[in-house]
This record gives C-alpha cells, structure tokens and sequence, in this order.
C-alpha cells in the first residue's frame, strides 16, 4: 500500500509542531523540581547545592567590580563544566558580595532552546505550584527588530526571600532565573 506524498507530508508536518508545543521534557521537568527545592530551602543557595541539586560539576571564576555610585562588589560565576544543551539549559550560578563578608545574593539561571520544545507560562506554574505575578523588572522588545511580543513575570516564594524570574518572547520561555536574596 502506498501512502500518498500529499498526506505523509502533512504527518510529518503534524508530527514536528506537536513536538515544538509538547511541553516540557523529563529534563526540564527535573530542572524546575530542583529550581522549586532550591527556592523553598530555608539556606542560601551555595554552588554546592547547585552542584547536588543540577547532578553537574560547576568551574568558579570571580572578579572585583567596581560600579559607581553603587560601589564594589565581588561577583563569582559558576558555570557547568560541560555545556548544558538540553531544551531548559543551565547558564551559570552567580553570587554577588556587597560586603567584604558573605554573598548578599544569588541567581541559579536558565535558558531555552526552543527548536524542538516550547516551555509555557503554564508548566513553570505546574512546576512550582504558584500562579504567576507582575515582575518589577519592564520587559521592552528590542526596537531594530519585528515587532515580536515579550512578558516578564514572576513566580514568588515570600517565606524564603527568593523567586524565579521569567522572560517570555511569544509563547515560550526564554530564561529562567532563581534569584535568592540572603
């Protein structure tokens, strides 16, 4: 039996925009899991728990900062030692010392590669268990380009001084950022 060219096309079409619209993947789903454990863990986020956390090894580099009239800071980026390809990929690790004592804050961040799947509004919301919120950060399309719809908002967990901060072009996700204030 031959199937027509006609119809096998259109498999194939239906076949690749399901995949782009299925939603999150057993990676990501693990990603935001140990992103919500991160968030409701009474401690401040250290590159160790990330490390535990993420099942990756981290490389540390660090520099002083100094930015008037804000003053110096120390940041340190911890990155994975092998890069993260998978559909929610781990960026890097950042603290940040206002003082000369510990880490005044701290960012677990994420990005998509939305070729083969598309992270919605709805999964992170699935993910934590919270309903979404207004970010106090604006989120501005960029000006020389198509006109292309972006949200920033947010997903609060107030107990533990942390949220995660999500940046939206279209429908899908695009970062993903854990930010825990110490």
């Amino acid at each position: 039996m031959r199937i027509p060219l006609r119809l096998t096309a259109a498999v194939c079409a239906a076949a690749l925009f399901s995949s782009v619209h299925a939603g999150i993947d057993g990676d990501a789903a693990r990603k935001l899991s140990a992103l919500k454990s991160l968030a409701l863990s009474p401690a401040p986020i250290s590159p160790k728990q990330v490390e535990k956390a993420l099942a990756l090894t981290l490389d540390r580099s660090c520099a002083d900062v100094d930015l008037p009239p804000e003053g110096k800071f120390h940041i340190c980026l911890y990155r994975p030692a092998k890069q993260d390809t998978h559909s929610l990929a781990f960026v890097q690790y950042k603290t940040i010392d206002r003082s000369a004592g510990e880490d005044s804050e701290g960012g677990v961040e994420f990005i998509t590669h939305g070729k083969h799947t598309c992270i919605r509004s709805k999964d992170l919301s699935n993910a934590f268990q919270l309903a979404p919120a207004p970010s106090s950060e604006p989120a501005f399309p960029e000006p020389k380009l198509p006109y292309i719809p972006v949200a920033r908002y947010r997903f609060n967990f107030p107990n533990q001084g942390a949220h995660v901060e999500v940046f939206q072009t279209g429908e899908c996700v695009t970062t993903v950022t854990l930010l825990k204030h110490l």
